[in-house]
């Protein structure tokens, strides 16, 4: 190998290009590696300077790594949607919109949905970044996948463009007149999720991307305001939508509301058949065609059956025949009337207090036809 660097270097020296040189040792029968080796410790010998010893390569990214950062911008967009819908809906629960009439159980049941995907996509989360810092942390030798550096462009300049955004709705709401408790509290709770995570991601840019080690301690405290902030909406969640026990007797009470109302038609039905309103509820089911108000007739917890009687037979009047009824049945939590829902809680059973309750209810008919 001496000999074919010292014939390199004679070569080189002669005027011959680099080229020429390879294909004459080619010729000689030395492979094109053996070539360039000798042309490289020829010029070395000549005075041209070593490159310096070359870094350790770094590892490509894997089909896991990819999946996990995908993995990880989907539960982001999960706990950005939860948090906007959880502040924007306790925003509106606190300070009601006089415009805007929101069904109380209908904002209830959305508040609750939003804490469900906070408890769920929120600690997902967490982890995923954790993994992530981890494994691309600054000592790391892997290289990031470019589909990550893509998708935190994108979530930082939406960030952004968030924040002006919200900023112009306030500017133009106090324009408008309109900047009420409500307005300030949603553009408050926008800005400042816009600001953490631009934090976050600014932070993850400066170690992963520019291998520059955060100030101690600045993702930690960014990870702990974000915690202290999903935690604050949840207790509030809790606190004006109710807690699951709440939720759970909201819905059994919408559903006694709801039997209470079909087992009333089941009752005029019966009168409308018979000419009379049936004495007991067993007479009720005793009708061939009334006999699918069993589920009606009964509590949805209890399962005993509602309380009814007859205030006043059906007798003529005004040229029609009407007789009243009574039903009663026991609720666990009270409706005001600002909560009530045609909806939900159908007819008279709209409003409603807790405990015992009954309402006096009219079967009207057509007039028997004179003979």
């Amino acid at each position: 190998m001496e000999a074919l660097t010292a014939y390199a270097a004679e070569r080189l020296r002669a005027g011959a290009a680099r080229e020429q040189i390879e294909s004459e040792l080619a010729l000689l029968g030395w492979s094109p590696e053996q070539a360039r080796q000798a042309l490289r410790e020829a010029l070395i010998g000549l005075g041209a300077p070593a490159a310096p010893a070359a870094t350790a390569a770094l590892q490509p990214s894997t089909a896991l790594d990819v999946g996990m950062s995908l993995f990880g911008f989907a539960l982001l967009a999960i706990v950005i949607w939860a948090m906007i819908h959880l502040g924007f809906n306790l925003a509106d629960q606190a300070f009601p919109d006089p415009l805007r009439k929101l069904e109380a159980r209908a904002l209830a049941r959305s508040i609750h949905s939003a804490m469900a995907a906070l408890l769920v996509a929120l600690p997902g989360y967490a982890l995923t970044m954790r993994w992530w810092f981890a494994r691309y942390g600054a000592a790391a030798k892997r290289r990031e996948p470019a589909v990550t550096r893509w998708f935190t462009y994108g979530v930082l300049l939406c960030a952004l463009l968030t924040m002006i955004g919200d900023l112009i709705a306030v500017v133009y709401a106090m324009l408008q007149g309109e900047a009420t408790m409500r307005f300030a509290l949603k553009a408050a709770w926008l800005l400042w999720l816009a600001t953490l995570v631009i934090a976050l991601y600014g932070l993850e840019r400066r170690q992963l991307q520019y291998g520059r080690t955060p100030p101690r301690g600045a993702l930690p405290a960014v990870g702990a305001m974000a915690l202290l902030f999903a935690l604050a909406g949840f207790a509030l969640g809790l606190r004006l939508a109710g807690t699951p026990a709440q939720a759970r007797a909201q819905a059994l009470d919408v559903e006694r509301a709801q039997r209470l109302t079909r087992l009333a038609d089941c009752v005029e039905r019966y009168a409308r058949d018979g000419g009379e309103l049936p004495a007991t509820l067993d007479a009720l089911l005793a009708s061939p065609r009334e006999a699918n108000c069993t589920a009606a007739m009964r509590d949805p917890l209890t399962q005993r059956a509602f309380d009814y009687r007859v205030l006043a037979p059906m007798h003529e009047s005004g040229g029609r025949r009407s007789g009243r009824f009574e039903l009663c049945a026991n609720f666990d939590l009270a409706v005001p009337a600002s909560a009530a829902s045609p909806r939900s809680a159908p007819g008279p059973w709209q409003q409603h207090g807790a405990g015992h309750e009954c309402r006096a209810l009219e079967a009207r008919l057509p007039a028997a036809p004179s003979r």
